[in-house]
């Protein structure tokens, strides 16, 4: 990869790891406020409306995130450059990422509200799809066809 790009991969990076260093100061900030540690029943995430979010939050993270990489599919086809397919790619992993950003943290607020640890089993979830998503070279190399 050339010297721009290089530059540009490494700035995909450095943002990835501030958001994720900013999930896990926002769970160490709300973890000062949980109090109580009994978990919370399973059963009661399909009775109660305010617990099923937790888990929607991560579901409907996915399904916008594939909704995300189906019409980006549709643009990379056009793409001729090498930056220009930088760029898409960059623009993809940051769309995809902050779906799962915005669930993780909604699930630390959740167990914050809730007084309880029990949703961060969700935050848990989202951020390790989050870092699925961790921006490589192979990625790029094997979504564009590059050698």
């Amino acid at each position: 990869m050339n010297n721009p790009l290089k530059r540009d991969f490494q700035i995909l990076r450095f943002l990835f790891v501030m958001l994720l260093v900013g999930q896990f100061v926002f769970l160490l900030a709300a973890l000062f406020f949980i109090h109580d540690e009994q978990p919370i029943p399973w059963t009661d995430f399909l009775q109660k409306p305010m617990l099923s979010m937790a888990p929607g939050s991560v579901f409907l993270a996915i399904v916008l995130a594939q909704v995300v990489q189906f019409f980006q599919n549709k643009k990379k086809r056009r793409l001729n450059s090498l930056p220009a397919k930088m760029h898409h790619y960059r623009d993809t992993v940051i769309l995809k990422a902050a779906f799962f950003e915005m669930s993780s943290l909604y699930c630390i607020a959740l167990s914050a509200v809730l007084q309880n640890l029990t949703p961060l089993v969700f935050f848990a979830i989202s951020t390790m799809l989050f870092l699925w998503l961790w921006p490589t070279v192979g990625r790029l190399k094997a979504g564009y066809g590059l050698e």
